[in-house]
């Protein structure tokens, strides 16, 4: 796939309407780099690094997050209003890469958690924790099939899909302008919680109908991760991992990049070097990303011993060296291009 092709697609996903790359102008990051090198280009060079460049500067913005939560808090509302005739009072948070501002879609959809109030779990059991008595999976079902029931009746033009075995979909149309995904869930309380009570150290147990099992997640310690280190990093920690997921995006089928999820992408990058990239413009930034990648694969028992940002587990679990190798050439293709080559 050209970056002429790629560019295309990155408008496409970034925008609430049709735009390609006849319609787009440069931003004035964009031109100083096409002013500073155009002296060095044939003029078929200089249109791929045109391209390149645009590509690396603009999939590296930041995407409104305001139209998913206004959708999100429709959905909560509904649910807040009704969930309390079938007996629940529950909580509602978010989580996902919207919350964590590394999107790459204008239309992104979102998490919204439903947290159960009949029942929380404790990483560590200590006297002062009441054990539940009741049956954990059949409420959880019964929380899943209230929410299931309210939606049903409230949105006619937004397709509800119940199938999958961990959220309920929410298609958007009619006035819900972003797919939501609903999670049934209950309250994950770890030690660190249960002693200084920081919400960013309490999890949750996301519940699979399927197996009746829960799986647990620290959606709130991620993101308190994400920020703190784009802090220190002048925000440029974002954006390389917006750049990698949109690399990933465009990879050709059949790229194993393409199977890199979301938040491990977040990982591999959360272990760069903050001096590595806090001061460094957007070129420099895509080179450091090759380099950081590459630094990976050369140390392989440095890699396997990387963890994900909330330490839950091994990044190597579910990424391969295949998979380094193939986001690492996309990024230097990107590279290659923005140097007119």
């Amino acid at each position: 796939m050209t970056f002429y092709e790629k560019l295309n697609n990155l408008y496409y996903r970034q925008n609430d309407y049709t735009v390609g790359v006849e319609d787009a102008s440069f931003s004035d990051i964009e031109k100083s780099l096409l002013n500073e090198n155009e002296k060095h280009f044939s003029a078929s060079r200089r249109k791929e690094f045109e391209y390149a460049t645009n590509y690396a500067v603009g999939a590296m913005k930041a995407i409104p997050t305001a139209p998913s939560y206004e959708a999100g808090d429709k959905v909560k509302d509904h649910l807040t209003k009704k969930l309390s005739t079938y007996g629940f009072n529950p909580d509602f948070e978010y989580q996902g890469s919207v919350i964590c501002n590394t999107h790459i879609k204008y239309n992104s959809d979102i998490d919204l958690l439903v947290i159960t109030n009949k029942f929380y779990t404790v990483e560590k059991w200590d006297e002062s924790f009441v054990e539940y008595k009741g049956d954990v999976i059949a409420d959880m079902q019964s929380l899943r099939a209230a929410c299931y029931k309210i939606l049903k009746d409230v949105y006619t033009v937004p397709v509800i899909d119940n199938t999958g075995n961990k959220s309920i979909k929410i298609k958007k149309g009619g006035i819900l302008r972003r797919d939501i995904d609903v999670v049934p869930a209950n309250w994950y309380d770890t030690v660190k919680y249960r002693h200084d009570g920081e919400k960013f150290n309490r999890g949750v147990q996301v519940f699979n109908k399927a197996t009746g099992e829960r799986t647990t997640n620290f959606p709130f310690l991620n993101k308190k991760l994400i920020d703190d280190k784009d802090k220190i990093c002048n925000g440029n920690y974002r954006k390389l991992v917006r750049l990698a997921k949109n690399l990933k995006v465009d990879a050709v089928n059949g790229s194993v990049a393409k199977n890199i999820s979301s938040y491990d992408i977040q990982s591999l990058f959360y272990h760069i070097a903050n001096s590595d990239i806090k001061n460094f413009s957007e070129l420099e930034l895509v080179r450091c990303g090759a380099d950081h990648l590459h630094h990976l694969m050369a140390n392989t028992e440095y890699f396997r011993s990387l963890l994900v940002p909330d330490e839950s587990r091994l990044i190597s679990e579910r990424v391969t060296f295949e998979m380094l190798k193939s986001l690492y050439d996309e990024f230097e293709e990107l590279y290659t291009k923005m140097q007119g080559v």
